[in-house]
This record gives structure tokens, sequence and C-alpha cells, in this order.
């Protein structure tokens, strides 16, 4: 996630590009997402999740502790946030954890363009790690609910 970049396009499957709306996504640790077409203040998710923090998607690493967005922050467009257990606060990311993590976020790009909308996704049970290496069999998992 800390070498994720962020683009202001998508790669469709077919190879042709679409534009990236400016949006702030907000992924729960349910998966669920919320998008947002206006910059919001940390504060504002943050009241309506209590026992939850912010991290940025470009501020996590494997076996470091999230950092977490302060409450007077600005939400930028374009980012991707991740809502995130309190209780998980000084616990550094696994591979495992970043792995999930990323294909949350991978599925909330998929839905771009539902601005304010929340969409499910169901939580990816199976997530295997090998190695260095993710073993993905049934490419992302995860289905829309």
């Amino acid at each position: 996630m800390g070498n994720m970049c962020t683009s202001s396009h998508i790669t469709r499957e077919n190879g042709g590009m679409m534009n990236w709306p400016s949006t702030t996504k907000v992924i729960r640790d349910d998966g669920k997402v919320q998008e947002f077409k206006d910059s919001i203040k940390a504060s504002y998710i943050l009241s309506r999740n209590p026992n939850y923090f912010l991290c940025s998607s470009e501020s996590m690493y494997i076996d470091s502790c999230a950092q977490q967005v302060p409450m007077d922050d600005m939400l930028q467009l374009r980012h991707i946030y991740f809502l995130i257990p309190s209780s998980k606060s000084c616990v550094p990311f696994s591979l495992h954890d970043l792995c999930s993590l990323a294909i949350k976020a991978s599925t909330a790009l998929e839905h771009t363009g539902r601005r304010g909308k929340i969409i499910g996704v169901k939580p990816y049970q199976d997530c295997k790690v090998q190695g260095n290496k993710y073993n993905n069999p049934t490419h992302t998992g995860l289905k829309p609910e």
C-alpha cells in the first residue's frame, strides 16, 4: 500500500483508459466503501465511526504500525483511506493485512462513479501468503453485495 501510486486514470480490462473521478474513498473494515465528491474533514468520518481511526493508503507498510490521519486534516480527493479498528492502532501491518486491504481498494476502484453511495464488499477470507508472494487463485475472491 505504501508503494501504491495515485493516478487520474484507470486502465480498463480492454486496455482503454478512463478518467478516475475526483473523489475521496473511505473503506471500512467490513469492506463497505463510501465515496465523496468533495473534500471532507477526517473528523466527519471519525465522528460517525467511533472506535476507528483513518489511515491513508499511501502510508501503509509491511511491519509498520498505521499512521493515523489527524482529526483536523482534510481528506484529499483521489485518495483512498481505510477505517481501521482502534484496537489495531499499534499492531504492525502484515503482508496478509495489506493484501486484504489492497483487494478491498481494488474492488472500490471498480465501482467509481457511485458517488456518495455505500457499496458492500464481502471481506476476503481466503487470502493466503506464501513466502513473499500473494497467492490469489480466484482473482479477487470478492463479490459486491
